[in-house]
């Protein structure tokens, strides 16, 4: 995530990135309206930390602009999100279901040691436990009577 949030502003830099840009002027010009730069406009004088105002020669250099802005601010959320500290516990949760889904556990108590930290005071660990079993029964259950045409449990998801 390091080497892309660095490299991404130079990369935007290079000439391909200009090219491409360059013909999809080119294919676009008879689809829309030429591009017009917005009127500049001053800051209001109350604003006692206003940034530079840029003047932007082309509409090509401002659009650019926003959209390196733009990726800045996804590739910011992204490094938030996975540099969360509950985001590894929660991957170990993920991994616990999807372990205890697809394999007899011979000891609970190594699964459930890795998301202690997670789960403790709102679950009770024991009765967990006992669940982690009869939740590989039941997976293997409809594996061998094939209901739900599954093989083994790989991922996680909700669709909404």
């Amino acid at each position: 995530m390091r080497r892309t949030g660095s490299a991404l502003p130079g990369k935007l830099d290079e000439t391909p990135a200009r090219n491409m840009a360059i013909m999809l002027f080119k294919d676009s010009e008879d689809l829309t309206d030429k591009p017009i730069l917005p009127r500049h406009r001053r800051p209001p004088k109350r604003y006692d930390s206003n940034p530079a105002v840029v003047n932007f020669s082309s509409c090509g250099e401002f659009y650019r602009q926003q959209y390196i802005e733009a990726l800045e601010i996804v590739v910011n959320m992204l490094k938030n999100r996975f540099t969360q500290k509950n985001f590894k516990l929660l991957c170990n949760v993920e991994k616990f279901i999807i372990h205890v889904a697809n394999n007899s556990l011979d000891d609970p108590n190594d699964c459930v040691q890795s998301i202690k930290d997670f789960c403790y005071g709102d679950i009770d660990v024991e009765r967990l436990k006992g669940e982690a079993l009869m939740i590989f029964d039941f997976f293997q259950s409809v594996i061998k009577t094939n209901q739900m045409n599954i093989k083994q449990i790989t991922k996680i998801s909700i669709n909404l």
